[in-house]
């Protein structure tokens, strides 16, 4: 579905996970964070190109939109009273659309829909279409064209770094994604405990704050009680989930480098302290055990 102009911004602002658990609408939004700096462990720093995807919106159309994203984040919903948005057309999220429905809003999570809406809502948006935000599950919502237009950040300070990051989580809300799964860097941390706060834009942010490593000839060493303590770490360090390089690079024949029995005591302490876990795999060798 595309939908243009305010249509299009306002469904990008439902901000963080306003559709999350509304089963109705057939979202699905699972939590899962990550960080720590185990020795073993590889925490990569992110870049990514923000310039190519960079887009220009009306300044007086994205202020009211901005203001009801806000009162949608979750530092100020325990402050606020229901928020009603009516609207023409509320596609579903699972193929179906309902016409002149109200959406109410309450602590930042779709309390309920009025299929009969009376009163004057909140925003009243009837000539709009609205539809639940989008899920991005692998970003790496640092990464970016450093100075020389290139994936390459040398000479970069962390202040400009930060800043980059900032710019893609607003580009990233901007495009419609209201959670983003971010696998991984140390610098997600921050960044998403900031959007938590409300004090800057930016979809629910979820990371693994780095990854289990594969490369190096040690990993096939690393006995399992090492590998779940690097769980544990990262879990420490408040990971919403765990990433593991289980395989070497497609470009080096993509090999399980990590047995089953090593891949298993990761991915039971993950479950046992309540994280998922995301696994970097490439060719046949590496997703299969042995």
């Amino acid at each position: 579905v595309v939908v243009n102009g305010l249509e299009e911004s306002l469904a990008r602002v439902l901000h963080q996970g306003c559709w999350s658990q509304v089963r109705s609408f057939g979202a699905a939004d699972s939590d899962f964070s990550a960080v720590g700096e185990p020795d073993a462990f590889d925490l990569r720093p992110a870049q990514i190109d923000s310039d190519s995807h960079r887009r220009h919106y009306n300044a007086p159309m994205i202020r009211p939109l901005l203001a009801l994203a806000l009162l949608l984040t979750p530092a100020f919903a325990s402050a606020q009273q229901a928020v009603t948005i009516r609207v023409g057309t509320l596609l579903d999220g699972k193929g179906g659309k309902q016409r002149d429905v109200a959406v109410v809003v309450r602590a930042s999570k779709i309390d309920r829909i009025n299929m009969a809406p009376a009163g004057t809502p909140t925003y009243d948006l009837r000539r709009l279409t609205l539809l639940p935000g989008l899920i991005d599950t692998h970003v790496h919502i640092g990464w970016h064209f450093g100075k020389s237009g290139r994936m390459d950040n040398s000479g970069e300070t962390p202040e400009e770094a930060a800043l980059f990051g900032a710019e893609n989580a607003w580009t990233t809300l901007m495009g419609g994604v209201t959670t983003a799964q971010s696998v991984g860097a140390v610098s997600d941390l921050p960044l998403r405990d900031a959007i938590n706060r409300g004090v800057l834009p930016g979809p629910r942010l979820l990371t693994s704050l780095g990854a289990i490593t594969t490369g190096s000839a040690t990993d096939a060493k690393l006995s399992e009680g090492d590998l779940e303590g690097a769980v544990r770490k990262f879990k420490d360090a408040g990971a919403d989930l765990i990433k593991i390089f289980a395989s070497r690079s497609i470009r080096d024949g993509g090999t399980q480098t990590l047995s089953t029995a090593q891949l298993a005591a990761v991915c039971g302490e993950a479950r046992r302290l309540g994280l998922r876990t995301l696994v970097h795999a490439h060719s046949a060798g590496g997703l299969r055990s042995p």
